[in-house]
């Protein structure tokens, strides 16, 4: 039979296991292999080999778009058919990151490859005029 729990009994649990995790983690944090340099390297892209065939990436961005917002990760109310199948005959990413929780950041982050925060142009939003933004000179993706 099962007793049943009201929200603030869930919540004086859940808040009891959450410090309870946050000190562990504090602690452990402590006895941590010592702090590494934190500043961040140049970046340096490597150079292609001249007779290397170029990869067939397909990466396919959608402005607030879950994990299972597509059929092909298991929503059973929007039909993806078309990307359904190009997850079928490629590779289905499971497990990612996003540099920042908006548009114009999280796309800085993929095509630098750098954190938004760090890098000069990164978290400036909306852009209102040329003089802000990432330098004609940085190397991206493309």
């Amino acid at each position: 039979m099962s007793t049943p729990l009201s929200r603030r009994a869930l919540g004086g649990v859940a808040a009891g296991a959450a410090a309870a995790a946050a000190l562990g983690t504090a602690a452990s944090a402590a006895h941590a292999a010592p702090a590494t340099d934190t500043r961040e390297r140049p970046f340096r892209a490597a150079q292609p080999r001249r007779h290397s065939r170029r990869p067939n990436i397909l990466f396919i961005l959608g402005d607030d778009l879950g994990w299972a917002d597509l059929s092909s990760y298991g929503s059973p109310h929007i039909r993806t058919p078309h990307l359904d199948r190009l997850a079928r005959e490629g590779v289905r990413f499971t497990d990612a990151y996003s540099g920042s929780a908006t548009c114009s950041p999280t796309r800085f982050s993929l095509y630098t490859g750098r954190y938004p925060g760090r890098t000069k142009g990164g978290l400036a939003e909306p852009i209102a005029d040329k003089s802000v933004g990432l330098e004609p000179t940085h190397p991206t993706l493309a």
